[in-house]
């Protein structure tokens, strides 16, 4: 079966078939890479499942589509049409993002998806996570993910853009902000790898330039943080010098670049000053 998938593949033109024919394998059965090996047959459902998902990356689909699932820092997270897959670079945000964050922190993840950074931040850091989402299609893949980890009281979903659906009582509490916003360019759309397409266009481009989701973010964001918060930003590696341009004149400090596994510069972190600023003054009239 393992060798007649990625055979499939191959003739369709697939990038490393054997490996996709594993991984689908290893979705369908619930076993590692070695579990597939060791099998001598699927079961009839199994098998049902497994030509779905052919029939899914046949189409073009991502991979993660295909199987209905995406791995990310160790969670197994639920993914499918309507929802942004997460990526290995993300990892890198959350790995910014728990610096210096303490159990208990109150954290805000503006423009969740599937949930991947709310979930690890809770998981990993302790923190009490509320995670906004402006598609109800990508929220309904965070509410079945939020549902297998067990996670809720820990990390509230809430539909809405940005910052509109938080509590007003988080107004100048949060320890910290973080987002993978859109911020594709949008005149840059026909560069991108026909599966990536499939994605929802809302979770991908940030409009012209790929900034204008990321420019609300900084915005907003000094209204929710108590002073001495972080915000913590993913971005394309071009755009670095308008965000750190941006943060300083929305009143951040010592703000920083990170590298992704790469060695592209993926994430900014600033940091809110601890005196001398009232928040609410920072944020954009009306």
């Amino acid at each position: 079966m393992l060798n007649r998938v990625a055979a499939i593949l191959a003739e369709a033109g697939v990038p490393n078939p054997r490996r996709d024919a594993e991984l689908m394998l290893e979705a369908v059965t619930g076993a590692g890479l070695s579990g597939v090996y060791l099998r001598e047959e699927l079961e009839p459902g199994e098998e049902a499942r497994l030509e779905r998902a052919l029939a899914s990356r046949l189409r073009g689909e991502p991979l993660a589509y295909a199987v209905g699932e995406a791995c990310f820092r160790g969670l197994r997270l639920a993914v499918g049409p309507g929802v942004f897959i997460p990526r290995p670079e993300t990892e890198v945000t959350v790995e910014v993002a728990l610096e210096g964050l303490l159990p208990g922190g109150l954290v805000a993840e503006v423009g969740t998806g599937s949930g991947a950074i709310a979930f690890s931040l809770a998981l990993e850091g302790g923190a009490t996570v509320w995670a906004t989402e402006i598609s109800p299609s990508a929220l309904h893949w965070a509410e079945r993910n939020l549902a297998s980890l067990g996670l809720e009281g820990r990390v509230f979903l809430l539909l809405g853009d940005l910052f509109s659906p938080l509590p007003e009582g988080l107004r100048g509490r949060l320890d910290l902000v973080v987002s993978n916003p859109p911020y594709v360019a949008w005149e840059e759309r026909h560069l991108l790898p026909r599966e990536v397409l499939f994605e929802p266009e809302e979770a991908l481009f940030g409009g012209a330039g790929g900034l204008a989701v990321l420019e609300r973010i900084v915005r907003e964001a000094p209204g929710w943080l108590r002073p001495g918060g972080r915000l913590v930003l993913e971005c394309d590696p071009r755009q670095t010098e308008t965000l750190l341009r941006l943060l300083a004149e929305a009143g951040f400090e010592g703000a920083r670049v990170v590298k992704d596994l790469a060695e592209r510069e993926r994430v900014v972190e600033a940091v809110l000053p601890e005196t001398g600023r009232d928040p609410d003054a920072l944020l954009p009239s009306g």
